[in-house]
This record gives structure tokens, C-alpha cells and sequence, in this order.
């Protein structure tokens, strides 16, 4: 959830989500939790009041168990309450920090220091679209990007780190995953995320973004920001 990092795992014999009350909570189950969606640096994890958060009532609850083969999957028992009232807060990673002194907008230039988390894909050497790091194997980016010609995955790379575009020392790709419901004449559905051979190193320039939360919702007019090498005006380079 947005709010306070709640975690919430999905239960698929009802069709829910399920809050995890922190009773019998610890930090091999959190590393756990983090693994399954790729995150495997060390998580920071705390507690919320269930009382503290809106609309629980639509929410069940459940205990986390943490498998021999170090996966996890919810107990059995799902509950209509949590018998301490606190439920657990994770964070896998860090992510979103930037060292911007401030905002950029308008088509101006940046440096990627400002927006670590930014990325160039290319393809035989040529910039097709830009990508987001979610973590140090894993990039987000639009399913359109791999229409057409551009469907041979070992040509593609990676580019990460850097302000002005280069071709050195890329990233390479082990695979692709579109979204399978993506519609390239409605672009609905547009999103893919590819996972790279081998795993990219934090650093100023290196950060991952962060992920909207299961209840994020944007009022209209929020203010957004566009990052990339593309075009800095409509209908103009």
C-alpha cells in the first residue's frame, strides 16, 4: 500500500489481499518476501497500526511462512482480525533518491545524477526507448518498444549510468517479458519489463525507482515529470 509501505500479499483461493499481522515477524521472512519479487538486498521492515489505516475492513489477514526451499506462502489460516493490531511495513530497497537540488522541467537539460533511475535501450547500437531500473536485475519499460524489427533479444543492450548516450560498457538482455494483454493499436496494456544477464552495481548514478503502491491514485492535474534522450517539444526534436 501507499501508505506506510504496507504489505499486502495476494490470496488466490479468495481472490483478495491479505494484510500480514507482524506476530511471529522476523527479518528472514522479510528478506524472503523481498526475494520473491527480485529485491535481495537487505529490507527494512517495521510495523502500522492496523487501526491507523483507512478501509481495512475490506482486507483480511494472515501470517507469512517462510518455506524450507526459502520461498514463502501465506498460513492457512486467514483471519478477519489481527490479534496484536499491527501489521507489517516492508521496503526491499531504496529507491527514488535522486541528488537534484531541484526540479527540471520544460525539455531542459539534466544530469543523470538527477534521475538515477533512467535508462537507454538500445537496439544494434541505436536508441529505441528509455527504461527505469526497478532493481539491480530488472528494468521497466513500454511493450511497444520491441514491435516490429525489434524482437531479437541478443541485440539488445542496456545502457545505464550515463548523461550523454554511449554504447560502452552496456548491460545485456537475457529476456523479455511483455505484457500479455499489451494492444499495439490502442497501446493499452503497455508494459514490459526485461531482465538482464547479469546484476548492475548501485551507485549515485545507478538508483531504482520506485513503484506506485497498491493504493495510489493520482489527482488530476498532478504535476509529472517526463526523463529521457527523446524530444524536448511536440512534433520537434
Amino acid at each position: 500500500m501507499e501508505t506506510g509501505s504496507v504489505l499486502l500479499l495476494y490470496v488466490s483461493s479468495t481472490n483478495s489481499w491479505s494484510l500480514i499481522c507482524n506476530d511471529n515477524w522476523d527479518s528472514s521472512k522479510a528478506k524472503a518476501v523481498c526475494a520473491q519479487i527480485g529485491y535481495y538486498s537487505d529490507p527494512v521492515s517495521r510495523t502500522v497500526s492496523a487501526s491507523s489505516l483507512e478501509a481495512t475492513s475490506t482486507f483480511l489477514y494472515s501470517y507469512v511462512l517462510l518455506l524450507r526451499n526459502g520461498s514463502i506462502q501465506l498460513d492457512p489460516l486467514i483471519m478477519e482480525t489481527c490479534p496484536s493490531g499491527q501489521v507489517v511495513s516492508l521496503s526491499c530497497a531504496v529507491c527514488g533518491t535522486s541528488h537534484k537540488q531541484q526540479r527540471i522541467i520544460g525539455g531542459s537539460d539534466t544530469t543523470i545524477e538527477n534521475y538515477p533511475w533512467q535508462v537507454s535501450l538500445q537496439y544494434m547500437g541505436q536508441h529505441i526507448c528509455g527504461g527505469s531500473i526497478l532493481n539491480s536485475h530488472w528494468i521497466l519499460t513500454a511493450a511497444h518498444c520491441f514491435n516490429g524489427t525489434h524482437k531479437q533479444v541478443d541485440r539488445w543492450r542496456v545502457q545505464y549510468g550515463v548523461t550523454t548516450l554511449t554504447y560502452l560498457f552496456p548491460a545485456y538482455v537475457e529476456k523479455i517479458f511483455r505484457h500479455s494483454k499489451f494492444i499495439n493499436v490502442e497501446h493499452s496494456n503497455d508494459i514490459a519489463i526485461l531482465k538482464l544477464t547479469r546484476e548492475i552495481s548501485v551507485s549515485a548514478s545507478v538508483q531504482p525507482v520506485c513503484l506506485p503502491g497498491y493504493d495510489n491514485t493520482l489527482p488530476p492535474n498532478s504535476p509529472l515529470w517526463v526523463t529521457g534522450w527523446g524530444y524536448t517539444k511536440e512534433g520537434k526534436g
